[in-house]
């Protein structure tokens, strides 16, 4: 967790000193073995292994893009996804919220100023820390009082959240 926040502080740095940079940021992210856990039921975007597992719902989590005040401030707002991908650093989670879509179309021109990570929370850190346009489930504003949701730009991506417990 330190080396990602010392990551997000120069995030800024390095977008302003070479403009067509793209960040790969990883964290360890190794779904916990429920069938030897201390916990009844866990919340994941992911279905994690077992065999006395059951999902016990799952939901369509539809997402929206996300920028802090003080990027929006500094910057522009996008005002439409061509000017986005063209003109704004994006902070997306690599491996189920990468692509930007728009109608149900993947845009074609990967964007230039680009973190990528498999990690929500360093998604919403590095939005949060006035880097760039994150895409981010919905709700996400609601915990921070930093982001803006930029609704006048429709976000098609969405992910499934998955409620999981032991069969017995």
């Amino acid at each position: 967790n330190v080396k990602v926040n010392h990551h997000i502080f120069v995030i800024n740095y390095l977008f302003q000193e070479y403009p067509d940079i793209k960040l790969c940021i990883d964290n360890i992210s190794v779904s916990p073995n429920m069938s030897n856990a201390e916990y009844d039921i866990y919340l994941s975007y992911q279905i994690p292994e077992g065999e006395d597992l059951v999902v016990i719902c799952s939901k369509q989590i539809a997402f929206k893009f996300f920028a802090s005040r003080k990027y929006l401030e500094q910057n522009k707002p996008p005002k439409s996804i061509d000017d986005l991908v063209n003109h704004h650093n994006l902070v997306l989670r690599k491996d189920v919220w990468c692509e930007i879509v728009q109608k149900g179309k993947v845009l074609s021109k990967p964007p230039k100023r680009v973190v990528l990570t498999n990690s929500a929370f360093v998604v919403n850190d590095v939005a949060s820390s006035d880097c760039g346009i994150g895409v981010m489930p919905y709700y996400f504003d609601r915990f921070s009082k930093n982001l803006v949701c930029l609704n006048n730009i429709d976000c098609d991506a969405n992910n499934t959240l998955y409620l999981i417990s032991h069969k017995n």
